[in-house]
């Protein structure tokens, strides 16, 4: 009987073998493997170390990237592009301050790459130190004077100190044509707006705004901080401190809205400010009498009407709140937002006559047939009406003039859905959550797809 393993057994076995061997001699080498084994015969050859560093950090292992640039650094062998790699391996590894370091290291040695000194501007900014990111970004500014984001850096420092001082760098922003993440046009427009008023408190109050306006808090503070150091008296500025420092978490920002208040009781805004402070606070007893009085120092404002609404409603008096809904139109019958307002607390609460809700809807629409939110709206009362087709017809409107907002694909992937077509309403979807994967609706969104369309 022959007992020697047969080749049709034994091949397999071998190949398998050698397939083995492959990968772990590929990944040696993707790895920097060879360049240590080599440094191991050669040790006096540190720039090996640094080789198999940089393989490391291109195989996406920056942590072990990090320890091999660390040991050439002991050897006083790290080369400029060595540090800026193990800058590099410290983002990826969630160390933004060693990385800092490193850069700040090379930047006083003489270093000015362009790259390099934009991402040392970028922490600056999230580290809240506008100095030093004026001063790298005007260097790279020299190096590199056609890449956009520098300009509108140094323009945006310059509207917290001397706004009319940033329109050079946005201008020059403009003739770039960098694209529609940087906003130069309407920056322009507000800051050229601002410039008709003679007084440089003015300008830096009115720049805060447009500064929170783009989430730019804590520059719009800096700002802010500014106007009132240069006019204690500056009842304006200090509103608008009072309500940024509720957005930055920095400095008493109910003082500040007191001081505005005592300074001018009879301004609206100042109550609106304070009314918003408690509102957030769910101290709504003290937010009601604020926009009260401001609803009584301006009775053609259905803004401050529709909040006293909102604020009845969060106590549970949807009556009162439905009242003051009404008496918005009232004071503003050619105001879209308040018949909007009314249509869409009539959708939340159910707690009005369907026609009524219809007829506030078309209303809003009619006003203002350009505004997305009216045609979004009407679309979603259609929707409730159970008319599929009216509201296909009114939330692709919607879509059509705002592209770029969650909201209405948000609510015509819901039609869609509802209509049973699933591969139209987990396409509109994901294109709704694609827009504002962090937004408010983007959890909703995320759960609709999840439960339904999986």
């Amino acid at each position: 009987m022959n007992n020697k393993p047969r080749l049709a057994v034994i091949l397999p076995l071998i190949l398998l073998l050698f397939l083995t061997l492959y990968q772990s001699h590929t990944a040696m080498l993707e790895g920097g493997g060879q360049f240590l084994a080599a440094y191991r015969l050669n040790p006096w050859r540190h720039d090996l170390l640094e080789k198999a560093a940089f393989a490391r950090l291109e195989a996406q292992d920056a942590g072990g990237a990090i320890s091999l640039f660390e040991q050439v650094r002991e050897k006083n062998n790290l080369t400029v592009a060595g540090q800026q790699a193990l800058a590099e391996a410290y983002l990826q590894t969630g160390q933004p301050e060693a990385a800092l370091r490193e850069w700040q290291a090379l930047y006083q040695g003489g270093l000015r790459d362009s790259q390099t000194l934009l991402q040392m501007a970028r922490l600056y900014h999230q580290r809240r130190q506008f100095d030093r990111e004026w001063e790298v970004s005007s260097v790279g500014l020299q190096s590199e004077p056609d890449l956009a984001e520098f300009h509108w850096r140094l323009a945006l420092i310059k509207m917290a100190e001397s706004p009319l001082e940033a329109l050079p760098f946005l201008e020059q922003l403009q003739a770039l044509d960098p694209g529609p993440g940087y906003r130069a046009d309407e920056l322009i427009t507000a800051l050229d707006r601002a410039s008709l008023v003679d007084s440089p408190l003015y300008h830096l109050a009115a720049s805060a705004r447009i500064l929170a306006s783009i989430g730019e808090w804590d520059l719009a503070q800096s700002a802010l901080e500014r106007a009132v150091a240069a006019d204690p008296d500056y009842a304006l500025a200090w509103g608008l401190l009072g309500e940024i420092r509720q957005q930055t978490g920095r400095g008493d920002a109910l003082a500040a809205l007191e001081r505005a208040l005592w300074l001018e009781p009879a301004s609206a805004l100042n109550r609106v400010h304070l009314g918003l402070y408690w509102q957030r606070r769910g101290e709504y007893g003290k937010a009601s009498p604020q926009f009260a009085e401001a609803a009584r120092l301006e009775p053609h404002n259905p803004l401050w009407l529709v909040n006293l609404g909102q604020l009845s409603l969060l106590q549970g008096e949807v009556m009162q709140a439905h009242d003051y809904h009404l008496r918005a139109t009232q004071a503003a019958p050619q105001d879209a937002f308040a018949w909007r307002s009314l249509a869409l607390f009539c959708l939340q609460t159910e707690s009005c006559l369907a026609d009524e809700t219809l007829r506030a809807a078309q209303t809003a629409y009619r006003l203002d047939m350009d505004d997305w939110q009216n045609a979004d709206a009407l679309g979603q009362v259609f929707v409730a009406r159970g008319d599929s087709q009216s509201a296909l017809t009114f939330l692709s409107r919607a879509v059509e003039l705002a592209p770029a907002e969650a909201a209405p694909r948000y609510h015509l992937g819901l039609l869609h859905l509802r209509g049973g077509d699933t591969r139209l309403a987990r396409q509109t979807l994901q294109e709704a959550l694609a827009l504002d994967p962090d937004g408010p609706l983007a959890d909703t969104i995320r759960n609709v797809l999840t439960r339904y369309l999986p």
